[in-house]
């Protein structure tokens, strides 16, 4: 027994020593029991004969209990048989580089396995800035941050942590080779989008989160996965400001469904008039070509006069379609808040934006005055011919 306590970690030297006689490069596969303890491993008993596998080699891991292997009947691999010898030295054995074949052999399986599109179960072993790594019957992949979840978080660890067992989705296998593959948690899960337009009809009140605020607006989650835009012409004066003071503590605030784009993943909000609860729907202005409608001045610029009709609906009037004389300002004539009436010319955006003139509008209600007219001294001329017969008809009767 005066080898048991060598160190066997070097038993790659004799890779290519024939074993029992055997093939060079190849070794034998004997099935023992592990019979006792001796320093630096076990004594193993084949056939009668007894044999000796280091401590390392019994197990792929750190053995921390060597006294758990005794008894048990195993296969090994005969690293080196001394020619000739019938005594000692004894053959050396190793379990573990069976195992590790066994494992290169599962890996390669599964590989095989994660093919793009393939449904598969994983643990979570390492979580990143950029992603989470998950082992997957002994492949590593990485789901990268956009693949977790549709909903919105800030670091992947809000909604996983290691040792957390997942469903996944493969998109991109390795195939056989050690090309880290790519998975995908959110591609499990049923999409938001896919019926967004169903559960979040236009013009519907909605309960919203508010997520951040940016220069053109700001973005209120209506739920998990769907981001709306309230732009920031739908806001009040100095509305934008307060709103980013709100977005730290993620503000609820009722919100106006105005359309929902499920090819861009968009959707369009307003400020919710008051009073009303989510799930009440709110009835649009009518915006119909020929028609005349009635709004609030907003805002006059350069182009023309910004009418706003209610939330999420506004239209414009070119300054020459005002119908005022050359070199009116309509800043002062019209200021912000004044009721002003116009002729629908041409309807946008789903009924959400109108061309308007208020010169047709004007134009329309003369000629309306003056067929009211017409109609009124039409009448008036009967009645005084109907007089005249009746007072006709008198004369004759005396």
């Amino acid at each position: 027994m005066a080898d048991d306590g060598e160190d066997l970690g070097a038993d790659a030297a004799v890779e290519s020593e024939s074993p029992a006689g055997g093939t060079p490069g190849k070794r034998a596969r004997v099935r023992g029991r592990v019979a006792g303890l001796v320093k630096g491993g076990f004594e193993v008993e084949i056939d009668g004969e007894t044999a000796f596998c280091g401590l390392g080699h019994i197990s792929l891991g750190r053995v921390s209990d060597p006294s758990s292997f005794l008894g048990r009947e195993l296969e090994f691999e005969v690293l080196n048989v001394p020619p000739g010898a019938t005594t000692s030295p004894r053959p050396r054995l190793s379990r573990r580089r069976l195992l590790e074949e066994e494992a290169r052999e599962a890996t390669r399986a599964a590989r095989r396995r994660l093919t793009s599109g393939a449904r598969v179960r994983g643990r979570v072993t390492r979580i990143a800035d950029f992603g989470v790594f998950v082992d997957v019957a002994g492949v590593e992949g990485l789901v990268p941050l956009s693949e977790i979840s549709h909903r919105r978080f800030e670091r992947a660890s809000d909604l996983l942590f290691v040792g957390q067992e997942v469903d996944l989705v493969v998109l991109r296998g390795g195939g056989e080779s050690s090309g880290r593959v790519a998975v995908s948690i959110k591609a499990t899960e049923e999409d938001p989008w896919a019926r967004a337009s169903e559960r979040w009809p236009r013009w519907q009140v909605a309960d919203g989160r508010l997520v951040r605020v940016t220069e053109f607006g700001a973005f209120f989650e209506v739920e998990p996965g769907i981001e709306g835009l309230l732009h920031a012409s739908e806001l009040p004066p100095g509305a934008l400001e307060k709103l980013e003071e709100a977005s730290r503590g993620g503000a609820l605030m009722s919100v106006l469904i105005l359309g929902v784009d499920t090819v861009r993943r968009r959707v369009s909000l307003a400020a919710a008039p008051r009073g009303l609860e989510p799930g009440q729907r709110v009835e649009p202005v009518a915006l119909r070509p020929g028609s005349v409608v009635s709004g609030r001045v907003e805002d006059v610029d350069a182009t023309g006069i910004v009418v706003r009709f209610g939330p999420g609906q506004v239209g414009m009037i070119p300054h020459p379609e005002m119908g005022t004389p050359r070199g009116t300002d309509h800043r002062a004539e019209f200021p912000r808040g004044s009721e002003i009436e116009a002729e629908v010319v041409r309807v946008e955006g789903g009924g959400r934006r109108a061309q308007l003139s208020r010169k047709r509008a004007i134009r329309r209600a003369e000629r309306a005055e003056v067929e009211r007219y017409s109609r009124e001294q039409s009448i008036g001329s009967l009645s005084t011919f109907g007089d005249l017969l009746a007072q006709a008809r008198e004369k004759k009767k005396r």
